[in-house]
């Protein structure tokens, strides 16, 4: 099996949400495809199957193989101690300036021995408290709060600290 290359509207309705952004056709016809749209399907879908859409949202959505996928999740897995850090970078809110992906943050921070960098999405202050409270992250990248002379570095600092979160307090 090859990586999917066909309509991606159809892959958005089979999952019920618009997993690769926004999608006018999606927004029409927001029911599963085939003929019969959600009329034969079962209600109600065990654990499994949740798990198993799951694994195929994000497959489809990084456009990997189901091996590339488990040999990514072993090697997640594998790493013990120190032995670098995974530089987490939503492919969803990668320049959309919208907030970070914190449930996957969340859930990769949850799953690895490892420090981990979040990575797209830093649009507020409030964002990168949200990722730092909520998944508890080694680092945040916040490249997009110092483009175009909006907030300076000691700004975040100051920020962060005023609401409880530890910075490191260098002076440049």
């Amino acid at each position: 099996m090859a990586r999917y290359t066909g309509p991606k509207t159809k892959i958005a309705r089979k999952f019920g949400e618009a997993i690769f952004g926004e999608d006018k056709s999606f927004e029409k016809k927001n029911y599963p495809p085939g003929q019969h749209g959600n009329n034969r399907r079962r209600g109600k879908k065990s654990e499994y199957a949740i798990q198993l859409m799951e694994k195929q949202k994000a497959k489809y959505t990084y456009g990997i193989l189901e091996r590339q996928f488990r040999n990514l999740f072993k090697k997640a897995n594998q790493s013990k101690g120190v032995t670098g850090e995974v530089l987490l970078q939503s492919v969803d809110m990668d320049g959309k300036c919208r907030g970070y992906d914190v449930e996957l943050a969340k859930k990769v921070v949850d799953s690895v021995d490892i420090p981990v960098v979040v990575s797209s999405g830093a649009g507020s202050l409030e964002d990168v408290k949200e990722v730092i409270e909520f998944a508890n992250p080694n680092g945040v990248a916040i490249a997009s709060l110092l483009h175009y002379d909006r907030l300076t570095i000691q700004d975040i600092k100051n920020y962060l600290r005023s609401n409880g979160i530890s910075v490191i307090l260098w002076e440049m």
